[in-house]
């Protein structure tokens, strides 16, 4: 751009120094560096850069926050703070909407946070509010600062006492080979000048280690094996990983998980009750539904019934056909049937 009159009258006899666009532009958009020195170099290079005494676009019209903010890729609040803090230190004019850089800044102490800091905060404000809380922070701050005391001691010791080793290339066993066993590392006796370099392989010798006695470690016990979940969890959580598909919204009712743990007492009738419930996929109005189910399971004839027992009556006989017939059957009214003649024959 073509200097401006008042740019030209306002550095007039100022000595100055190159500032090239590369290193400037760099700088802007380093990430990593703090916003203030980011948006301090925008600032001079769309200012001063443009031989102007404010910022401006490319096309001579004045910058605004808004434009750091884009071209930063940082928000327009920590450009407007970042903004406010360099006009009070000294390096921004408060110029209306113009950014305008000092060409002599004079600077100025940041005006205090009036107590809004969180140093503040901890002293004056938490430590009465949590007293409890603050004694611990200071605590594990005293701990913190201790155990990194001792590590920094044991680690100038270590440095101390091992110095670093070589490199592979350079550090060689006296046998001649490498201590790694690698055949395509260079022999000791080959000189540098063969690969390029100059001299002769160096070697070093074993730096001498202080014999400590053996200490002898506790032998931790055998770890316990993983405690029984009980059967009643383990309904449980069947039934409530399977709520949504039965179409119910809340989780099994305490009462119900009772009553069904009460009659599935045992992982074979378990077993039974999960296969019965993935078979018959019902859809039932309430958790009242899945007792009856457990009471047909355990009214079935168990693989672990004891020897000797008297063989089944006919009604007997026809009564657990019945119940192995529904617990086959996809058919819910079939258990709404047994449900209704096993609630009558209860009553009479």
């Amino acid at each position: 751009m073509i200097p401006q009159p008042e740019y030209i009258a306002a550095t007039a006899g100022l000595p100055f120094t190159k500032d090239f666009f590369d290193f400037a532009e760099a700088l802007i958009n380093d990430e990593h560096e703090y916003p203030r020195a980011r948006v301090l170099a925008w600032v001079r290079r769309h200012s001063w850069g443009n031989f102007h005494l404010y910022c401006v676009r490319d096309d001579g019209s004045p910058a605004l926050q808004r434009d750091i903010a884009a071209d930063l890729g940082i928000h327009k609040g920590t450009v407007s703070k970042t903004v406010a803090y360099l006009i009070q230190r000294g390096y921004l004019r408060d110029n209306g909407r113009r950014l305008t850089p000092v060409l002599r800044p004079e600077l100025q102490e940041p005006e205090p946070d009036g107590g809004r800091t969180f140093e503040d905060y901890l002293e004056n404000v938490f430590r009465v509010a949590n007293a409890a809380a603050y004694e611990q922070l200071k605590a594990a701050e005293k701990a913190f600062r201790e155990a990194r005391l001792v590590a920094r001691n044991d680690y100038r010791e270590y440095r101390r006492r091992d110095p670093a080793p070589a490199k592979v290339a350079d550090r060689q066993p006296e046998t001649g080979q490498p201590e790694t066993g690698n055949p395509e590392l260079p022999k000791p006796e080959t000189p540098y000048k063969e690969r390029g370099l100059e001299g002769s392989v160096r070697t070093y010798e074993p730096v001498p280690q202080p014999e400590e006695p053996p200490q002898a470690h506790p032998v931790s016990p055998p770890p316990s094996p993983p405690a029984e979940i009980p059967i009643r969890e383990k309904i449980a959580t069947f039934l409530n990983s399977r709520a949504h598909a039965f179409g119910l919204r809340t989780g099994v009712d305490r009462q119900v998980l009772d009553s069904i743990a009460a009659i599935i007492t045992t992982d074979e009738r378990l077993s039974r009750f999960c296969h019965q419930i993935e078979v018959q996929k019902p859809r039932p109005k309430s958790w009242r539904y899945f007792v009856s189910i457990a009471e047909a399971v355990a009214a079935l004839p168990s693989p672990e019934s004891p020897p000797g027992r008297k063989p089944p009556t006919s009604e007997e006989r026809a009564e657990m056909e019945e119940l192995e017939r529904l617990v086959r059957s996809d058919n819910p009214e079939d258990w709404k049937e047994w449900e209704r003649r096993t609630a009558k024959a209860g009553s009479g």
